[in-house]
């Protein structure tokens, strides 16, 4: 089931942003954002359930990591701002 309402929220997701991206800016974020999460369902569909050794190779090895980590790369951190002098 999982894997149904991922593949179906990225076929939305590309249809929200084919038909809505050009006349609202904020939908392209909204977009991206429901295509992250739909191939977050099909990263865990793959690892969880698939039986198959080559899709798992490939979806670990290739995007996954950096569709999981991204968000890691930008952190919020009083550390990452230059001090005010």
């Amino acid at each position: 089931m999982i894997i149904y309402l991922s593949l179906s929220g990225i076929i939305l997701s590309i249809i929200l942003l084919a038909f809505n991206g050009s006349k609202f800016r904020s939908t392209i974020y909204l977009g991206l954002f429901f295509l992250v999460v739909s191939l977050y369902g099909v990263n865990q569909y793959a690892i969880l359930y698939s039986k198959s050794v080559t899709l798992i190779a490939i979806i670990v090895s290739s995007w996954a990591d950096w569709v999981v980590g991204f968000p890691i790369l930008f952190p919020r951190d009083p550390l990452w701002v230059a001090p005010y002098s």
